[in-house]
């Protein structure tokens, strides 16, 4: 019986594969890409991102991968979002420069959102000890921003505190004006857990302000400024 060699049909098929891939990432990270695009090309993008694992993920691979993601977050897509993080995450932590902490900050809240807070707190302890090490205090104030809101919902609001005062110091210091914004919002959010309604208010309205001077008010800061009991005191 002779033996078919399928080598070259797989060497084509990879080829090919790698192709496909590398156009939908080129196509992802176009600043003209919106929601609308994902729609139209769903099955295709989800398709070339299932591959992966065969591929050698790039920093463009990754860059694509956290909008594909945010995109499968606002349409309620939690579970085919992890699916495609495990994944990335598993080859990125043979190559931590490959994304390993983007990765991992984004499965966290998928995790919450999917209410599997165990796991959640995890990738967050994880993300925050990795990101100690490389010395990166962008990514530690972004972890101690997601354990303490993590931890907030748990009730451990003492240790929440902690955390969160630590995350606002590095934002202040690295004057960064998106992180300032999401810790704003989680101490918020904590104050109100606290019962400390006017604190909680003057987060919200800082995050509000900071969404203002970026040209972006954000539905949920305004809500939370305009709907917040203490306005009806």
């Amino acid at each position: 019986m002779k033996v078919i060699d399928k080598t070259p049909y797989q060497n084509q098929f990879s080829k090919s594969y790698s192709l496909f891939f590398d156009y939908y990432v080129e196509l992802i990270n176009r600043p003209e890409t919106e929601n609308l695009i994902f729609d139209a090309e769903f099955p295709n993008i989800f398709l070339a991102f299932r591959s992966i694992e065969l591929e050698n993920v790039s920093p463009d691979a990754i860059k694509a991968l956290e909008k594909f993601t945010k995109y499968l977050n606002i349409r309620g897509r939690y579970g085919i979002a992890i699916d495609l993080l495990e994944s990335a995450k598993e080859i990125s932590m043979k190559n931590p420069d490959m994304g390993l902490l983007t990765i991992l900050l984004q499965l966290v809240p998928h995790y919450r959102k999917v209410g599997n807070t165990p796991k959640a707190e995890e990738y967050a302890q994880s993300g925050l000890t990795e990101a100690i090490r490389l010395n990166s205090d962008e990514y530690t104030a972004l972890f101690l921003t997601n354990l303490g809101f993590l931890l907030t919902i748990k009730g451990r609001l003492d240790e929440a505190d902690h955390l969160l005062k630590r995350a606002m110091g590095i934002a202040k210091i690295l004057n960064n004006v998106e992180i300032l914004h999401e810790v704003s919002i989680k101490n918020g959010y904590l104050a109100d857990e606290l019962g400390h309604y006017q604190e909680a208010l003057a987060f919200y309205q800082e995050a509000l302000q900071i969404s203002e001077k970026k040209g972006s008010e954000e539905e949920t800061c305004v809500a939370f400024v305009t709907d917040h009991p203490i306005m009806y005191q």
